[in-house]
């Protein structure tokens, strides 16, 4: 009697420890379903945000932080790493005039930068400036000590990185099934991943729907400028129609 209840309770431990694990793995990917929610909604604001954030925190390190005897590590090279922040202060700007529509600048903006009118280009440009927060450099004197608060640089440069990358696999399955629908215009679309209800629309959401407008608003002006198309050609002759076309009653 007393194997046979070792059995059950062996037995009941391990079914409750297979529904923990499932349990677990589904709060797992339900946390992780809503982070790419929350990243691909924010992301413009996000990387504003981080990268205002760690440039005063540098600053602080370069000009503030540490002493004559316990020197900050990055204040060892500080014209070239007081640079690097101030790269961080323009690569800000530059994505909050990413964000205005309306704003000239941005016209200015994407005709001398014209890779930021690409898809791809956006994404990159944002891991390239991801890597701008990572630790920057240094090198401790041996006569002095030295203080290294790079925590912040790295997540910092490990959490904007990993929001560019998940806006890069966005981008190349967003492109991925607009080829599929290009090509097969009855295949079923590719099912988005996230929640449905309202979404907010990041500065790369808008710019991809625009292409996509645009695109029909050239083929569009194609149709228009045709000059067989008869509504406005004056000189349309339907004695120029094929046999085919007028029993079809074109």
């Amino acid at each position: 009697m007393g194997e046979m209840k070792d059995k059950l309770k062996d037995k009941l431990n391990n079914q409750l420890a297979d529904v923990d694990k499932q349990k677990l793995k589904d709060n797992a990917r339900q946390g992780w379903s809503k982070f790419v929610t929350f990243v691909e909604d924010f992301t413009d604001k996000i990387f504003i945000s981080v990268l205002i954030g760690v440039g005063i925190w540098n600053l602080l390190r370069l000009f503030v932080f540490g002493d004559a005897d316990n020197i900050e590590i990055i204040a060892t090279h500080k014209v070239l790493n007081t640079i690097v922040v101030f790269y961080m202060f323009c690569f800000a700007g530059l994505i909050f005039i990413l964000m205005r529509e309306d704003d000239p600048k941005r016209v200015i903006l994407v005709h001398y930068a014209a890779f930021l009118e690409d898809d791809y280009g956006r994404v990159f440009f944002l891991l390239f400036t991801a890597m701008f927060t990572y630790p920057m450099d240094g090198n401790c004197q041996m006569d002095k000590g030295c203080t290294n608060n790079d925590w912040a640089d790295w997540m910092a440069g490990s959490f904007l990185s990993t929001a560019a990358i998940i806006n890069i696999i966005k981008v190349f399955k967003a492109k991925k099934a607009s080829k599929r629908g290009a090509m097969d215009p009855h295949a079923p679309q590719m099912e988005d991943h996230l929640p449905t209800g309202e979404r907010k629309e990041n500065f790369i959401d808008r710019d991809f729907q625009r292409h996509s407008e645009g695109e029909d608003i050239r083929a569009s002006q194609d149709f228009l400028n045709d000059p067989n198309t008869p509504i406005l050609n004056p000189t349309y002759d339907p004695s120029l129609l094929d046999d085919e076309d007028e029993e079809h009653g074109y």
